[in-house]
């Protein structure tokens, strides 16, 4: 029996993630300035979508790619399988049809080669990955230089401000799965990401009401967020609990970490953190 929750396909991505998630147009736009491309997905379920994509690219050079820490698919002969029990693939093709590569280990250490990819992708799976920050610096390195990468962190009520921490424990009323914080500052995700964008690679989230970040690596090189993970403040969202706006518990898992005090001050000297800011930031929070 197949949970639903792992056998998305790529119509429902679109309709829950948004046009971030469109991913057979990122696709066709690699396609324009190489021949062949290695495309990854994180965290793939049954494989539903990687089948979808495959059969979608199939002749075209593209070469597919699984990995999941949670092996719900043991070998590629089950892959079939999958593809033939959700209608994915014409049963006159199925047999002599290429299939992904699957593979099952922790995808903060992951087993490609340095820039070896061209395009990564994952849903609904990092805000389970406890240290975050690691599985971003991979995916990082396995970039290749004009690939891309579309990384779906977590849910709506994410996007916290500036601000004192509320208390030692809940840190932000905000729905949020990866928190930086220095000393009882908060300081936001997608500011801190700015302090690493440069001549390597660029950041941006995208406008949805979800946690999603958009990656493109324009050069040769590897990203070190500089992040020290905060053991004791991290933990499961149920534990903590983290609850959304309707006041409901959430799952997922809460990563935590310290911004160094060299990366704090070089926030305010580079300006992505202005006094005219951290007055928006406190107006914010008084509503």
């Amino acid at each position: 029996m197949y949970r639903i929750n792992r056998s998305r396909s790529l119509e429902m991505l679109g309709e829950r993630l948004g046009s971030s998630f469109l991913l057979a147009p990122a696709i066709h736009d690699l396609l324009k300035t190489r021949r062949s491309l290695d495309v990854l997905e994180v965290g793939f379920g049954y494989g539903h979508v990687m089948l979808e994509l495959a059969w979608l690219f199939r002749e075209h050079e593209v070469r597919f790619h699984g990995v999941d820490k949670r092996l719900n698919v043991a070998n590629r002969e089950e892959l079939r399988d999958i593809a033939r029990d959700f209608n994915l693939i014409p049963q006159s093709d199925l047999e002599r049809f290429t299939l992904p590569s699957i593979y099952s280990y922790d995808a903060t250490s992951m087993h490609f080669e340095d820039e070896s990819i061209d395009f990564v992708y994952s849903a609904f799976v990092v805000r389970f990955i406890e240290r975050k920050e690691k599985f971003i610096e991979e995916v990082c390195r396995i970039l290749r230089p004009g690939g891309r990468a579309v990384i779906h962190i977590g849910g709506a009520y994410w996007d916290y401000p500036y601000g004192k921490i509320i208390d030692n424990r809940r840190l932000t009323n905000y729905l949020n799965r990866f928190v930086l914080k220095y000393k009882d500052e908060l300081i936001p995700l997608p500011i801190y990401m700015r302090l690493f964008e440069g001549n390597t690679f660029n950041f941006k989230f995208a406008e949805s009401p979800h946690c999603i970040l958009l990656i493109q690596k324009t050069a040769s090189g590897k990203l070190n967020l500089n992040l020290d993970y905060n053991e004791k403040l991290s933990m499961q969202g149920r534990k903590l609990p983290l609850r959304n706006r309707k006041g409901e518990i959430k799952g997922g898992f809460r990563s935590v970490y310290e911004v160094r005090g060299k990366y704090y001050d070089a926030l305010f000297n580079r300006e992505l953190l202005t006094i005219e800011y951290i007055k928006h930031s406190r107006k914010t929070q008084l509503h």
